[in-house]
This record gives structure tokens, sequence and C-alpha cells, in this order.
């Protein structure tokens, strides 16, 4: 057996090799600049959360603002129907002309004019299809109209 040492050892040189903690350790070197990253890792995490949070958020707002026009959308597109079928089946003849150029007729100005379709009817200017007594009235309402909106005359 052996027998106990009377010298009394090193114990900060055991503790450096066993340990390795010793100031000359790379472990505690680097440990300041760990922390240092893992801070500003954890600072870029809560800004990478908070803009993910600002998205989402931005994301249900455009849906919100894309269903609000798309049922807009669905209503516009119903007047318009309705105003159409007004417009097509009325019993008096409408045209709308731009630029004193013919661009829409219905079906009834069709049949008052005699015509089979109303691309008979468009493209012509609109002083073709009006009655001579009429023509400096109409020539006057059309000069205007591109200055003024008017109300519709019979």
């Amino acid at each position: 057996m052996k027998k106990h040492s009377d010298e009394t050892p090193d114990w900060q040189d055991q503790r450096t090799r066993i340990i390795g903690l010793g100031e000359s350790s790379i472990r505690k070197s680097y440990y300041p600049e760990l922390q240092q990253k893992m801070a500003e890792l954890e600072r870029k995490n809560k800004d990478l959360k908070a803009a993910y949070e600002n998205l989402a958020s931005g994301e249900e707002e455009l849906r919100q603002n894309y269903e609000e026009l798309s049922a807009k959308e669905h209503e516009l597109l119903e007047s318009e129907e309705k105003y159409r079928n007004l417009v097509e089946n009325t019993f008096d003849g409408v045209i709308i002309h731009r630029d004193k150029k013919i661009v829409y007729a219905n079906r009834t100005a069709v049949r008052l004019f005699g015509d089979t379709g109303p691309e008979d009817l468009i493209g012509l200017s609109i002083l073709e299809v009006v009655h001579p007594d009429y023509l400096t009235i109409v020539t006057e309402r059309a000069t205007q109209a591109l200055e003024t909106v008017q109300l519709p005359r019979h």
C-alpha cells in the first residue's frame, strides 16, 4: 500500500490541468464574445418576430381589403348588368357618341333607323343620323358636351 504524501499538492495547478478553467483556457477567453453573439441573436430574433407580426397584420389587412373590393366589384357588376338590361330593353332609342362618332346604339335605335344591327350605326357621324331640322341644335350640344355635362334632350 502506498503511503500518504507529506507534500501539499499545488491545488491551483491541479485544477487547471483537470478542469481546464485557468486564465489561459480557450473556453474562458471566448465566453464574453459568445455572450455578446447570443445577445445579438436574441435581439435579431425579437426583430424578426416583430417583423413577422407586422407582416401577418398587414396580410390580414390586405385580405380584408381584397374581400371588400371583391364585394364592391360584384355589386358594381350587378349594377352594370341591370343598367345594361335597362338601356338595351327600353322602348326609347339610345345612341351614345364620342367626338360626334356613334359608339353605341341599342336595339330600339337600330330598329327606328331601319338597320339590321348596331354595327350599321357604330362609327357613323352623329350628324348623319340627325334630322336636318335639328342639325344646329345637335352640333351645338355635341360641342358643349366636350366642355360640360348635359341633361338628356328629346
